[in-house]
């Protein structure tokens, strides 16, 4: 918790200006070609010659990239020449890989004013902007500086794959996978119906890729009617200073939460999420949950679902636990309409301990719904404090404006910006 106190210090010192992360420029370019658009949009590794960038001028209705070969740093990559480049029109997935021969490849926009900028232009809506399909090997594949404007997913990876190995002992493994899929500076805004903004994995537990290296950060969504984010099948999975604002709007069953993690294990921090009927849905037997603002508006309690009752052990990412748990600590909790536990948890075998989190609207930490003989443990491990209604800031931001490049989506309150909370916060 030391970054913690020391911007506590820092805010104690009087409101100096708020600060934020640059949205960086993509880097310097290779070999390039300036590519228009020809239906049906497609790209291959030798489209505009032995190119390194291929760069998207003017608009475009689809993208499709086929087959990109590379290696490390030289790999392939998609770019916007300028302001003016869009994305959209047609109603299928905007960016897809497809073919067995990709392996390093990158979709990067140009500048902080200049995103690559996915729209609806009024045709029926898109599945996503970005759809990044496994395969045996596994794509490493990079992304910054993408806006998503009323399409369908922001990102979308949801391949299925054959399943083998996995024992008490030993966990899965996948005929598919995802090895680096990282992602930064994502923004997306009312994604079409029945979609989150961020959906990686595969609801599936008996067919799915695995993703051995997920990582999400300085992201932002807003206003969607199903979950903000959803993670499955992600082994050690990093997320950090996003923001989710106004998910789950239909207030659909296990789809009305700011995140959802399945069969995943890994670190959420530095994030504030906010206007869901429900905050957290969890499935895993071990994480850290870390400094999140979490904001519910449901009379419901955040959930620890099953795991082990969910995933067979031959479709388990982890193995019995012997050590593992699910820590939850510095978080600020704020349920607007629920004065019930603060988690409800289901899963007999997890080991949960909440330490340091501020609570408002909950009474409780744990309602025990396990039944049966459970073997997990539910910890108080101290300084944890339920205070009254108004104690804890509520988050303010600057804009949701989804033209707004620069500017939309900076948290404007000082007590959250000061502990490191959300997208573009230090």
């Amino acid at each position: 918790m030391r970054s913690i106190i020391k911007k506590h210090w820092w805010l104690s010192r009087g409101g100096a200006p708020l600060t934020y992360t640059d949205i960086p420029d993509r880097p310097s370019l290779g070999t390039s070609a300036t590519l228009t658009y020809s239906a049906p949009g497609n790209i291959l590794n030798s489209t505009g010659g032995t190119t390194q960038d291929k760069i998207l001028s003017g608009v475009w209705t689809q993208v499709h990239a086929f087959s990109f070969v590379g290696t490390d740093p030289s790999h392939q990559r998609i770019s916007n020449e300028d302001g003016s480049t869009t994305v959209g029109g047609l109603a299928n997935h905007l960016f897809t890989r497809e073919g067995v021969g990709t392996t390093y490849f990158e979709i990067n926009g140009k500048s902080a004013a200049q995103p690559l900028y996915f729209e609806d232009t009024g045709a029926v809506a898109a599945t996503s902007a970005l759809q990044i399909s496994a395969f045996a090997t596994g794509p490493y594949f990079y992304t910054k500086n993408i806006v998503n404007d009323s399409r369908g997913y922001a990102l979308f990876a949801n391949s299925s794959g054959t399943l083998s190995g996995g024992s008490e002992s030993v966990p899965t493994a996948s005929s598919n996978n995802y090895y680096d899929f990282i992602a930064s500076y994502i923004r997306s805004f009312n994604p079409t119906v029945n979609k989150e903004h961020f959906y990686i994995g595969a609801t599936t537990t008996s067919t799915y890729a695995i993703h051995h290296n997920f990582q999400l950060t300085h992201a932002l969504g807003y206003q969607s009617e199903w979950d903000g984010i959803q993670i499955q099948n992600a082994i050690d999975f990093y997320i950090s200073n996003i923001t989710i604002v106004d998910a789950g709007s239909d207030d659909t069953s296990t789809q009305n939460a700011s995140i959802q993690i399945q069969n995943s294990y890994g670190t959420f921090e530095d994030s504030i999420l906010m206007g869901a009927p429900q905050g957290m849905r969890i499935s895993t037997q071990e994480g850290i949950i870390r400094n999140v603002y979490c904001q519910w508006t449901g009379n419901i309690a955040n959930q620890i679902i099953s795991y082990y009752g969910n995933y067979s052990t031959s479709h388990r990412l982890m193995v019995d636990p012997t050590t593992t748990e699910l820590l939850i600590d510095g978080c600020d909790f704020v349920a607007t309409a629920w004065t019930g536990a603060l988690f409800d948890v289901f899963d007999p075998n997890i080991r949960i301990r909440i330490t340091n989190c501020r609570i408002e609207g909950a009474t409780s930490l744990f309602q025990d719904s396990r039944g049966g003989s459970p073997t997990g443990t539910l910890t108080d491990g101290g300084g944890n404090t339920f205070v009254s209604s108004g104690t804890i800031p509520t988050p303010t931001f600057s804009n949701f404006d989804p033209t707004d490049f620069e500017e939309h989506g900076k948290l404007t309150e000082p007590t959250n910006h000061a502990l490191g909370r959300g997208y573009r916060t230090p």
